[in-house]
């Protein structure tokens, strides 16, 4: 048993005897009793040994890390991982609107019909001889070409039918056409043939593709965009792929006027309605939550308590 002294000096006194200056053992004598209100109050310790060395601690928590070293990582499937990515890609070009080497694009832009309803392009850029309709897919697994329609093959054997989207962008083409001339441009075949096309990009680089598809004029692959992603400035890694995409849709464009004779470019005046006729199409409404979920869709209500927003 031993007391602390604190008085401020920090002290601990035992009853183990102190030996004397001639070496002998002895006793100290008692030091003069000091007056009541200068006594240090004197509080009673328990010492405790440890239970265990500080040297077998250390040999525990060595034991612990070599144990932990010699797990394997958990590797996520490449696949999962890589449409993971074209997800959260997708879900930040909604809204987008950037200006590249003198092209506009825009991301996720909704076209209303005129029966009602609207339908969605994944991006759109629109140059002074071209607009492009892209539409963007981050499939995986293989794809097959059955004609009028493709069959997505899953790493887990399941078949997913899918629309040709060549075919479905033709539609897309049609209505994007038809909402320009509703909105008081004037469109006639020539311009139609010359200054509008549609293009697929498949995000995921190991989806595998028949050459039917991968071959198509209108289909863009994920091995076809690295060049251009080289090339770009430093920026936001989503901004750095719109601008490959601006970038390959041009350079296709020269492309094409070296193949199909498409020489020329549509006037200033036609480009300026064109622009502003696309960027009023809207986009899908974005409900961020507290935290960091976002929900894309229409929103048709908004519940808050007793009140009700339409």
């Amino acid at each position: 048993m031993a007391t602390y002294q604190s008085n401020g000096s920090s002290r601990f006194h035992s009853n183990r005897q102190r030996t004397n200056g001639r070496g002998t053992a002895g006793h100290k004598p008692p030091a003069p009793r000091r007056p009541a209100q200068h006594r240090a109050r004197r509080t009673t310790v328990q010492a405790i040994a440890p239970t265990a060395s500080p040297v077998g601690g250390m040999l525990s928590r060595l034991k612990a890390w070599s144990t932990l070293a010699s797990r394997l990582p958990f590797v996520e499937d490449p696949e999962v991982a890589t449409g993971r990515q074209a997800e959260a890609f997708l879900q930040q070009i909604v809204g987008t609107h950037l200006n590249h080497h003198g092209a506009s694009l825009w991301g996720g832009r909704r076209v209303p019909l005129r029966r009602g309803g609207r339908r969605e392009i994944d991006l759109v850029v629109c140059s002074r001889k071209m607009i492009h309709l892209i539409e963007v897919k981050n499939w995986s697994g293989q794809l097959i070409d059955r004609g009028r329609v493709w069959q997505q093959v899953r790493r887990s054997g399941e078949i997913v039918t899918h629309a040709n989207l060549v075919e479905n962008n033709l539609e897309k083409r049609n209505l994007v056409v038809e909402y320009l001339r509703d909105s008081g441009i004037a469109l006639d075949g020539d311009f139609l043939r010359r200054h509008i096309c549609q293009k697929i990009i498949f995000m995921n680089p190991r989806l595998r593709l028949p050459y039917s598809i991968s071959n198509h004029p209108d289909v863009i692959t994920w091995n076809s965009l690295p060049g251009y992603l080289d090339q770009q400035a430093p920026r936001k890694s989503v901004e750095r792929i719109l601008c490959s995409v601006i970038d390959l849709c041009l350079k296709s464009e020269a492309s094409e006027v070296v193949q199909e004779g498409l020489y020329g470019s549509m006037s200033a005046r036609r480009f300026k309605e064109i622009e502003s006729a696309i960027s009023r199409l809207r986009t899908w409404d974005q409900l961020r939550l507290f935290g960091t979920k976002v929900l894309v869709g229409d929103l048709l209500k908004l519940t808050i308590g007793s009140s009700v927003y339409v």
